[in-house]
């Protein structure tokens, strides 16, 4: 029989990019190269990302993943996901939804690559733990983007509504893009204030 095995970890100050350090949690058990039992707990600042599941040498089931912010839930996981290395890498439906916000991502590699990504009511502020954040505060209110790989190239579209903090009253930004071989194009940006339009451009 293969022999089981039961390992932990513990890191703290962990920093890579995050502006604070990281305090890292870990316990898996298993038998030979599979970890049926993965735990980890990771903390930065006011935030902290918790997840369970089980690892194999090909991929990784998520079992449960949970998002908090300043003593908030923001995000847990819908429904068990796999994301998977061998032989391309492929992400199944991950779906984030908390009480006020949600994410939800695919996505698979290789020489037909594909991608689509949706999130709704994301706050900067939920970010500002793990990197940093320059400029002003905001709010997405929406992002939709779809993309696939076509002859070597990334063939997409996004579309962005989102609401960023100024001096004054808040300015709302409406953004599409697409992009191709050929490059981008930007069919509209649009950023008002009270009503009125601040910019307004298209082009590529």
């Amino acid at each position: 029989a293969t022999p089981r095995h039961k390992r932990s970890l513990t890191m703290t100050q962990a920093r890579r990019s995050s502006p604070t350090p990281m305090a890292i949690t870990a316990t898996w058990q298993g038998a030979g190269a599979k970890a049926d039992a993965v735990s980890a707990r990771i903390v930065a600042a006011h935030s902290s990302i918790d997840l369970d599941g089980s690892l194999t040498p090909t991929g990784l089931q998520l079992d449960k993943l949970q998002f908090s912010s300043a003593g908030k839930k923001i995000w847990q996981l819908a429904a068990v996901v796999r994301l998977s290395w061998s032989p391309f890498w492929q992400i199944g439906s991950l779906q984030l939804s908390g009480p006020d916000s949600s994410l939800t991502f695919k996505a698979s590699g290789g020489p037909r690559g594909t991608f689509e990504l949706t999130a709704g009511r994301v706050d900067s502020a939920w970010l500002q733990d793990w990197m940093k954040i320059g400029g002003p505060a905001w709010q997405l209110h929406s992002l939709q983007s779809s993309g696939r790989v076509v002859d070597g190239a990334l063939v997409f579209d996004a579309a962005v509504a989102a609401q960023i903090t100024t001096p004054t009253e808040p300015a709302e930004l409406k953004l599409a893009v697409s992009g191709d071989a050929a490059g981008l194009q930007l069919k509209d940006l649009t950023v008002t204030e009270s009503g009125r339009v601040l910019t307004h451009a298209t082009g590529r």
